[in-house]
């Protein structure tokens, strides 16, 4: 029987605070946030630049006519424009720093499965599938396509009165099905055959939806969700390697 959440995630933070695994957390957490805070502030106001006076060509003319009443109209206006453009430009950071989170955990997750393996799975040959090319292709082929599917999510924005919730819904769920695709991709092929991986990924469907879940749940964490990806990866391994000691006792047993 696979261990409840709880245990795992225990464990999980147990081995996420080994010295090694931390320098994991660490090293891509800072270089994406030097990285994207120095685009951000070199091209920040250009890209500020642009986007306003572009929003506020689409403006009806009578909005620049004289008059109290339209200067306070316009303050609101240039206002609330400032106001969605900065957070676009926070929503952008997060993500990106994410992403490329996401991007280096395909170098350092053989790292963390291996180690959590011979911690805690001794028992469990080591095995594994496909290469690391592969990963970093499958993760692109994803990227792309759910970044083609968060653009259409958008869409759901215009919808009148409900727009905002069917959106930022549609935008969780999508992002959601990226990271579950992306991380049990990496973890399965560095942790097991691609026969065993396909049969687990293929049963316990709420099971698999729920650690996936739970893990996804982290980069909602407020500052701290730049720091834990070896986390996520942590508790998808454990995850994996239950499954699998659950699989070789099963066989055992007959």
């Amino acid at each position: 029987m696979t261990p409840s959440l709880f245990t795992l995630f225990g464990k999980s933070i147990n081995d996420f605070f080994f010295a090694k695994i931390l320098t994991l957390t660490l090293f891509p957490a800072l270089f994406g946030i030097m990285l994207w805070g120095g685009v951000l502030y070199i091209f920040g106001n250009e890209i500020y630049t642009y986007l306003s006076q572009m929003l506020l060509g689409f403006m009806p003319d009578w909005l620049n006519t004289q008059g109290t009443a339209q200067s306070i109209l316009n303050g609101i206006i240039h206002f609330s424009l400032s106001f969605a453009l900065y957070t676009l430009f926070g929503i952008f950071f997060l993500i990106a720093i994410l992403l490329t989170n996401m991007l280096f955990s395909i170098f350092y997750t053989p790292f963390i499965v291996e180690y959590v393996r011979v911690k805690s799975y001794p028992h469990l040959p080591k095995a594994e599938f496909g290469s690391l090319l592969e990963c970093i292709l499958v993760f692109i082929k994803n990227f792309l396509l759910f970044a083609f599917l968060a653009l259409i999510s958008l869409l759901l924005y215009l919808v009148p009165f409900i727009g905002s919730l069917l959106g930022s819904f549609a935008l969780f769920i999508v992002w959601y099905l990226f990271f579950k695709k992306t991380t049990f991709y990496d973890v399965g092929s560095s942790s097991m055959e691609e026969s065993k991986f396909q049969y687990i990924n293929q049963t316990r469907f709420f099971t698999n939806h729920a650690y996936a879940l739970s893990a996804y749940l982290l980069n909602y964490v407020p500052f701290f969700n730049f720091f834990l990806m070896p986390l996520q990866i942590l508790l998808i391994t454990h995850y994996f390697f239950t499954r699998l000691d659950e699989m070789q006792s099963i066989k055992n047993s007959r």
